[in-house]
């Protein structure tokens, strides 16, 4: 056989196979997306799948996923331009709805949810689009009912307000690159003065992902947002990353992790003012959450959050560095997890109006307070294990921690159990004119004159000098510090009883005159 037969013999072999090959891939493909769509959902107990259409050809599919969410999530109240209306809602007649759905909207009327829709083109492999080497690439983008349309097309110039690219690998696992297209939405203020403005520059993030989702890094960027309304708020530079594991293969809403968000700068103050009084200099948001071993119910992870400022200026005065750390221990992941569908189940009772007052809140928050009380009952610890801020006198600083010893469920309906098992410490270091200064600042202006106004200041100096007489016998027992011109003081609280500074303490004794 001459080569020119067996190059003949192997090309048509690729061509005859390569449909198969596409069609393999395809059906791949179109089982990852659909088991991942409704994992996905299953997390989130607020939104609804109202359609899911998937329609695969050979080569190529198409993909249409209808999405319901409450619509307290897109209640912006945005000022109406000419035309339009204020709220972001949907306001879609049943005739729209896919045969055989109904909203189910529970008496609150059809303005209750809203919808959004995904449409993705989807290229199959082995070479989707003839570009790249894979299973299959996707382009997606994301529509809205006609009415909120018309206000996204405005402040978007026409342009679709968010895109993505998909690359799915031959092991299930891919990658994905998001945009929010750059967007200007400007409006008149209801009372007619001045105008309602929120802009941005272009919003961009990518994500690689494992097959499943198991494992998922993100890394994104924001370089500008603005909102002007009765005050104005500017952020530059804006960052985030992440890079997350699911803790358990059957609970698609728990990961473990590290994420970072940070803002270059930051401005806020009244729309006149040529310069804003608030500037806020790198602000860096950290957390992370660290997996158990392994996926045994005695397995426990921790939650550390961690805030910084470099520079937080106020006027003239600089008020940075300023940090705020959080930290919560001995978690049950499970109880954990509970937790946030509880907390997620939320947005599923919030009216679209934004008018609360109907709510029973009981009813509303009694899951989550009992997911939070669950979670204690594992030795759980809860701290800030820093707050601190500059002032002029000095860094004032705050730490405390409090946790339950062995508590069970019913120490929770018996107070005296419940305080004989709180554990509970605290340090705080003010610098002593600080305090002096917040007390000052309590009394009245001396620019009035009235026999009221002189009143009120005697009165309220009294109380001020009753506050620092009371510091200065604390001072003197020993229960607070006093050294270069800062106040400290350690409170513990352990096993019912209460000590400052290593000194037992009774609050009613100790502030007696």
């Amino acid at each position: 056989m001459s080569r020119s037969t067996t190059f003949a013999g192997v090309a048509l072999a690729v061509i005859l196979a390569y449909p198969a090959t596409s069609w393999f891939l395809g059906k791949q493909v179109e089982d990852t997306c659909n088991a991942q769509l409704h994992e996905q959902l299953s997390a989130v107990p607020y939104i609804k799948l109202v359609r899911n259409e998937y329609n695969r050809r050979i080569f190529d599919a198409t993909q249409t996923v209808t999405l319901e969410l409450p619509a307290a999530l897109f209640t912006m109240q945005l000022p109406a331009g000419p035309g339009q209306t204020a709220t972001v809602q949907n306001n879609a007649s049943k005739d729209s709805e896919p045969a055989g759905e109904s909203q189910e909207n529970t008496g609150a009327g059809s303005e209750k949810f809203i919808q959004l829709t995904i449409n993705t083109d989807i290229k199959h492999g082995p070479f989707p689009g003839f570009k790249a080497l894979g299973a299959a690439s996707a382009e997606s983008h994301v529509s809205f009912d006609p009415q909120t349309q018309k206000m996204v097309d405005a402040a978007f110039a026409g342009k679709s307000p968010l895109t993505a690219s998909t690359f799915f690998g031959f092991t299930g696992g891919g990658y994905s690159v998001a945009h929010i297209a750059a967007f200007h939405y400007s409006a008149p203020k209801e009372n007619g003065n001045g105008e309602y403005v929120f802009s941005g520059d272009e919003i961009a993030w990518r994500v690689d992902f494992s097959r499943g989702l198991k494992h998922y890094s993100m890394t994104g960027k924001a370089p500008k947002i603005e909102l002007i309304d009765d005050a104005k708020l500017v952020i530059n530079g804006m960052t985030f990353s992440s890079d997350q594991k699911r803790v358990f293969d059957d609970d698609p809403l728990l990961y473990s992790g590290k994420q970072r968000f940070t803002m270059e700068h930051i401005e806020a103050g009244m729309p006149e003012e040529k310069t804003l009084p608030i500037q806020i200099k790198n602000f860096v948001a950290e957390g992370e959450i660290s997996a158990p071993g392994n996926s045994a119910p005695n397995q426990f992870l921790d939650m550390i959050a961690k805030m910084g400022i470099e520079e937080f200026k106020f006027g003239e005065q600089n008020y940075g560095p300023a940090h705020y750390d959080f930290s919560a221990r001995h978690l049950n992941p499970r109880k954990l997890s509970a937790l946030y569908r509880n907390t997620l189940e939320v947005y599923k009772y919030l009216p679209p109006n934004g008018d609360t007052s109907s709510l029973n809140a009981l009813n509303v928050f009694q899951p989550i307070l009992a997911s939070l009380q669950d979670l204690t009952l594992d030795n759980a610890e809860f701290a800030v294990d820093r707050l601190s801020f500059n002032t002029p006198y000095g860094e004032t600083r705050l730490s405390a921690k409090i946790k339950l010893n062995d508590a069970v469920k019913e120490d929770w309906y018996n107070p005296l159990m419940l305080i004989g098992k709180l554990d509970l410490m605290a340090d705080l270091n003010v610098p002593e004119p600080l305090l002096n200064e917040l007390l000052a600042s309590k009394l009245p202006s001396d620019d009035k004159s009235s026999a009221h106004q002189e009143d009120k200041a005697q009165r309220a100096l009294a109380r001020q000098q009753a506050i620092q007489q009371q510091v200065a016998r604390l001072i003197e027992q020993g229960y607070i510090k006093r050294a270069d011109g800062m106040l400290k003081s350690r409170i513990e609280f352990h096993s019912g009883k209460l000590l400052c500074n290593d000194k037992l303490f009774n609050p009613f004794q100790g502030l007696a005159r």
